[in-house]
């Protein structure tokens, strides 16, 4: 059987051999369908993924706030250089796509 065929029968693959994840399977499984010693590294797995969960969150408010600061001026609290350019560059491609729009 060749690869397109292999494919058809697993509707969970991805094309190009890229990796995949079988639908049957779940992140967060029926802990009454487990056998006994599963349960405590069931219980140890959805803890450290509650745990990764919470330090994403505050990864990414640290980073919005390292990027709040990279565009402010430490000293007159005035938008900067960094700013200025995001700035031109939105307003720039704004001002382009309502040319395109208009007649």
């Amino acid at each position: 059987m060749g690869r397109a065929a292999d494919r058809r029968a697993d509707p969970g693959a991805r094309p190009h051999g890229g990796a995949h994840r079988p639908r049957d399977l779940d992140a967060r499984p029926n802990r009454g369908k487990l056998a006994p010693e599963f349960v405590p590294l069931a219980a140890a797995l959805t803890d450290m993924a509650i745990k990764l969960a919470e330090r994403d969150r505050e990864l990414r408010a640290a980073n919005r706030h390292l990027e709040a600061l990279a565009s402010i001026d430490g000293l007159s609290g005035l938008a900067n250089r960094r700013s200025f350019d995001a700035r031109l560059q939105t307003e720039w491609q704004r001002a382009a796509e309502l040319k395109r729009r208009s007649p």
